[in-house]
């Protein structure tokens, strides 16, 4: 139950209880009300400001030795999501089984287990003669977990899809994850990213060739079947519509359950990220010339690898690898309701919010319940010049001024991962708990297995959340 405060009150229990040690117990999930009416909120966060935490395995052995995928064969391309309990569960590509499939385990509290009997061995939960490829894992907020990948089974990829139904997992209509799929037609169809609505409604986007040039695609579950949401949202040129080629989408959903979508446009000389949004109506931009021209990256080098996250307000972030500098950093902008602007001096421009000596790739950004963002990446600033394989994961936070390390060397030296082995395609995610947890692909030994480390803090920190704060950053 929340318990209420005016402000007042607070004070003189911060100054009673602080000495005491007592405040986490007593202010807990403790509203604060000001005179003027305006609710805040006291927040228990693991995911604090500081740089005493850690990130640490999940599991003894979850990031070493054979790390939770723990087998012969290659496991790679993980995508991690957290339920509504803080259960955090990982899908991955592994080819133990002679042939590219899709795995699943998730996390018991103990260990990581399989979801179902040879979710994670054999043919996975896709069980198919046909390679399948770049899974894509939600959790919709009932706690059903939904896993989209890309398969050869047909002659031709198509988007497949499964969910769980607390026994098996099952196709989400039918022919989901056979024939067709929810594709289903004559040219490739890869890069699937998977977001369900605070409804629960799942919506999937994807790289489409049946065009001229690749378009990007996307359906949406009615119900019953796989549709598109506005006049060809999966068909012709497709939301991108445009010359040149669009790819690597990334979908995610707003708190009002429209969907925004960035991705790769090729049609210029460099590479740009470009962004779209459903307004109920139509696929519209987001901001004059965000899905045309130069979109939002807007610069003369090639950007790359989307990642999308809404915060609670709605505020749109997008972060992506960007050559700018010479070589690949890190940048990021968000979308203030007029302009795409940059989340801190630089953070779009120069070094980025990488700016290291090493390659930055594949960002993974995400944000917790109260707002705070992370990001995520492999870096190569702690191995000798490529082709030497010893790429590191870094992550970064922002402090509502700049983009510091989440503990300390978080985004220097070893990063997170710290081993021997090259770190690869970060996925993050951020349970309702406010802890991050971070699953990658490691490759030591020829062997490449599925890691997983969370923060844990050293200290616990109260934050005091002001909407009218929030709503400003």
């Amino acid at each position: 139950m929340m318990t209420k405060l005016l402000l007042r009150s607070f004070i003189f229990f911060f100054a009673l209880l602080g000495p005491l040690g007592l405040l986490p117990s007593v202010l807990a999930n403790t509203e604060i009300v000001f005179s003027s009416g305006e609710p805040a909120r006291i927040h228990q966060l693991q995911t604090v400001t500081s740089e005493d935490g850690q990130w640490v395995e999940m599991g003894s052995g979850s990031a070493t030795g054979g790390g939770i995928s723990n087998n012969g064969g290659s496991s790679y391309l993980a995508s991690l999501a957290i339920d509504r309990n803080g259960t955090p569960i990982v899908a991955w590509l592994d080819d133990s089984n002679g042939n590219d499939e899709i795995y699943v385990r998730r996390w018991d509290g103990t260990v990581w287990v399989e979801m179902g009997t040879g979710s994670a061995s054999g043919g996975g939960i896709s069980n198919n003669s046909g390679g399948s490829l770049y899974p894509s894992l939600a959790i919709s907020p009932d706690g059903t977990p939904i896993v989209a990948w890309m398969d050869g089974s047909n002659g031709n990829s198509e988007i497949y899809v499964r969910r769980w139904n607390g026994i098996s997992w099952v196709e989400m209509g039918n022919g989901s994850a056979s024939g067709g799929g929810i594709s289903n037609n004559s040219e490739d169809s890869s890069e699937p990213s998977l977001a369900i609505s605070p409804d629960g409604t799942p919506m999937i986007a994807w790289t489409d060739y049946s065009g001229d040039d690749s378009e990007i695609y996307l359906r949406i579950w009615n119900g019953t079947d796989w549709v598109e949401l506005g006049s060809g949202s999966a068909s012709a040129g497709g939301i991108s519509n445009d010359d040149g080629g669009s790819g690597s989408p990334f979908l995610a959903i707003s708190p009002d359950g429209k969907p925004i979508i960035a991705w790769v446009n090729y049609s210029s000389d460099d590479e740009e990220i470009y962004v779209r949004r459903w307004d109920g109506t139509a696929w519209a931009e987001i901001g004059t010339g965000s899905a045309s021209g130069g979109g939002i990256s807007n610069n003369n080098s090639d950007s790359e690898s989307p990642s999308l996250a809404i915060s609670p307000n709605g505020t749109p972030i997008i972060a992506w690898e960007d050559k700018s500098s010479g070589k690949e950093e890190i940048y990021v902008r968000r979308w203030d309701g007029t302009a795409w602007v940059e989340m801190g001096t630089g953070s779009a421009s120069g070094g980025g919010i990488s700016n290291n000596s090493g390659g930055s790739y594949e960002p993974s950004l995400a944000i917790d319940p109260d707002g705070l963002t992370v990001i995520a990446w492999h870096d190569w600033s702690n191995s000798p010049p490529y082709p030497n394989d010893n790429s590191e994961i870094y992550v970064r936070y922002w402090n509502s001024i700049e983009w510091v390390e989440m503990g300390s060397g978080s985004a220097t030296g070893g990063g997170i991962s710290d081993d021997k082995g090259s770190g690869y395609n970060p996925s993050l995610a951020i349970g309702p708990d406010g802890i991050p947890v971070i699953a990658w692909g490691n490759w030591a030994d020829d062997n490449p297995e599925i890691y997983v480390r969370r923060w844990l803090a050293d200290v616990t920190d109260f934050r005091l959340f002001l909407p009218s704060v929030l709503a400003k950053e």
